[in-house]
């Protein structure tokens, strides 16, 4: 996916794990209950946003948010800790859930930088943000 490889362009290190980490978000968003699902991308049109809205499919979302920000894992943990849901592994480093916040996240190490994220609120922030 083009997109994606542009949004890893300044760093290489992630692109051998995009796709588990694709998968597993994929996968948790397809399990995700619809009243959840629902009001998460209410939050995405929400202040007159222009996107697709509520009809996104969980693979158009996905394809939309995916990025990999200049954070690192240890920042997020440090603001969004009690939301954190493990929903998997990937190369023996825990992939997060930030539950009630529509927010994914994994990075290779917690100091490592940048992380791979996707975000069920786009193109808006998670609540919080």
């Amino acid at each position: 996916m083009p997109q994606i490889e542009n949004a890893i362009a300044h760093d290489l290190s992630l692109a051998p794990f995009l796709d588990d980490f694709r998968a597993l978000v994929l996968g948790h968003m397809k399990r995700m209950p619809s009243h959840e699902w629902t009001r998460l991308r209410v939050l995405s049109v929400m202040g007159g946003t222009a996107g697709s809205g509520l009809t996104a499919s969980p693979e158009e979302v996905l394809r939309k948010s995916f990025g990999s920000p200049d954070l690192r894992m240890s920042d997020v943990m440090n603001a969004f800790e009690d939301y954190a849901e493990v929903i998997g592994t990937i190369n023996d480093a825990p992939a997060y859930y930030f539950s009630g916040l529509g927010y994914y996240a994994w990075g290779l190490s917690p100091e490592s930088s940048p992380i791979l994220d996707a975000s069920i609120t786009h193109p808006n922030s998670p609540p919080g943000w």
